[in-house]
């Protein structure tokens, strides 16, 4: 299996510690930091601890090695929508077509944080 912690955690600016601090029960930063390294087994258990801390469904912490993905062209929030500072990309069920994908990065009208919007490029 091949998870994403690291990557998850950084995108949501979260430090090892923040993330053991929020797990239930707490952790260490350090635990975190092996399980994110692959030093130390990530059960299910742990999948689900982590992706609680990082208020993320766990499927979002795991890729499957033949998953397709497409670009995360903006971030919804309070303020509207802002193109990424750095690349994103989501997990896409079955890619076709020219496809990019915007994240809610907060509550907007009728989106909920953590939902994603997966939309056609139009020329």
């Amino acid at each position: 299996m091949i998870h994403r912690i690291r990557d998850v955690r950084r995108a949501r600016k979260m430090t090892l510690a923040d993330v053991a601090a929020r797990c239930d029960p707490p952790t260490t930063a350090q635990t975190i930091g092996r399980l994110e390294t692959g030093m130390r087994t990530l059960s299910l258990d742990w999948l689900n601890r982590i992706a609680a801390a990082l208020d993320v469904d766990s499927s979002e912490l795991v890729r499957l090695p033949e998953q397709q993905t497409i670009p995360i062209a903006a971030l919804i929030g309070p303020d509207g929508a802002q193109a990424p500072t750095r690349a994103q990309d989501m997990a896409l069920p079955e890619p076709e077509g020219d496809l990019v994908g915007m994240l809610i990065e907060a509550s907007i009208g009728d989106y909920r944080h953590n939902d994603r919007i997966i939309a056609r490029r139009l020329a």
